[in-house]
């Protein structure tokens, strides 16, 4: 529940915004890389698209200044004078401390590729805490830009989740004449171990959830941004990187799901229109949980039974990627959570979602898919064209 406090503070500052009657809303899931199935993605492309939207309307520099390491600590400063800082939870080497140093003259925007071309890589659940770190720092960095040249023209609070560190940034823009919310979130957990992201897409919990009230956006139509990603049940068939517009036909908001296929269209660009993503059947996520700890149990029987060297390596290897990869589709979204929102956070008969699903070649090409320039500038479009 927020505080009494952080209730105030945005009811006396409700007066600087107009009621909206849509919203854009996007998110980074710091470290939310791998999941089940071999799903890999860039989970900061939603974050990014809304946070170049407000810079249209609020011009505001977030190029990376400096990055500094104090033993745990990284802390990121901005050209404009933001600062984010975020630990690790098994602290840096004085190599790594020369690495982040990558991450100066780039744009913040990017956060998860900027920490992959520091760190080569990036896996949550605790593998890679430093480089989960480092993007923690660089997105609180980028909302304290705006807060700090934008004084009185944004609202943040806490996520309002027990051991995250992330933040919310709203404003009210007009788009066309129309007046839209904008809500940029960052889901990060202490430590850099991440993610855990029940406060996603345009989901109100608990200081979030005060905020979204306070600008205005509970309930109303909102296009939620999502991550340009590698679906191995999709991505074999496309033969170019495809938007997709999707929704449950049932649950969600069909009208802004095929306004969204539209605005795709208009450009003549390649788009699925995908209405029966998001169930809502608790089922799906107990049954993963429950075989991916079937998994971690069969591995460690046979751990228990192997006395060579070379077959505990294996195991542990095996073990090793099971975590880092399959761990992240569990552990992003509590059970009753996703039974109520789906795994994109859709608040029921409010939402659908933008993503970018790349195909066999891209994926190929990078390994970890991340976002670009042009592809920034397509879902800005996409988005304000509805």
């Amino acid at each position: 529940m927020a505080s009494r406090a952080v209730v105030e503070k945005m009811e006396m500052s409700n007066k600087y915004f107009p009621k909206p009657v849509a919203a854009i809303a996007g998110h980074v899931g710091a470290g939310h890389v791998h999941s089940h199935s071999g799903f890999i993605q860039d989970d900061s492309v939603g974050f990014a698209v809304v946070c170049n939207l407000m810079k249209k309307f609020y011009p505001t520099e977030t190029t990376i200044e400096s990055v500094t390491i104090e033993r745990d600590t990284v802390c990121v400063r901005t050209q404009s004078g933001g600062k984010g800082q975020a630990s690790a939870r098994r602290g840096f080497t004085p190599w790594e401390r020369e690495l982040v140093q990558k991450a100066v003259g780039a744009d913040g925007l990017y956060s998860q590729g900027i920490a992959c071309a520091c760190f080569g890589r990036m896996y949550g659940q605790g593998a890679m805490e430093g480089a989960v770190a480092l993007q923690i720092a660089i997105c609180l960095a980028v909302i304290d830009s705006f807060l700090i040249v934008h004084k009185g023209h944004f609202l943040s609070s806490s996520e309002g989740i027990r051991g995250n560190i992330g933040q919310c940034l709203g404003t009210v823009i007009s788009c066309n004449k129309t007046p839209v919310a904008l809500l940029a979130t960052l889901n990060a957990t202490a430590g850099g171990i991440g993610p855990v992201e029940d406060n996603e897409g345009n989901v109100n919990l608990s200081d979030k959830g005060v905020l979204m009230e306070t600008l205005g956006m509970n309930l109303i139509p909102t296009v939620i941004v999502e991550s340009k990603a590698w679906i191995p049940a999709l991505g074999p068939s496309l033969e170019e990187d495809t938007f997709l517009a999707r929704f449950n036909r049932d649950i969600d908001n069909p009208t802004v799901g095929e306004g969204l296929y539209r605005s795709i269209q208009q450009l003549q660009l390649p788009a699925i229109l995908a209405d029966t993503h998001y169930p809502r059947d608790v089922k799906d996520m107990n049954n993963l949980s429950s075989a991916f700890a079937e998994k971690i149990l069969y591995i460690g029987a046979k751990l228990k039974r192997e006395t060579s060297s070379s077959g505990k390596c294996q195991l542990i290897a095996e073990l090793v990627k099971l975590a880092s990869e399959d761990g992240g589709g569990i552990s992003y979204m509590s059970s009753d959570v996703y039974q109520c929102v789906g795994g994109g956070g859709l608040i029921p008969g409010s939402a659908a979602v933008l993503s970018l699903a790349v195909c066999a070649k891209t994926i190929q090409r990078e390994q970890i898919p991340f976002l670009q320039e042009k592809e920034l500038i397509r879902y800005s479009i996409f988005v304000c064209n509805l």
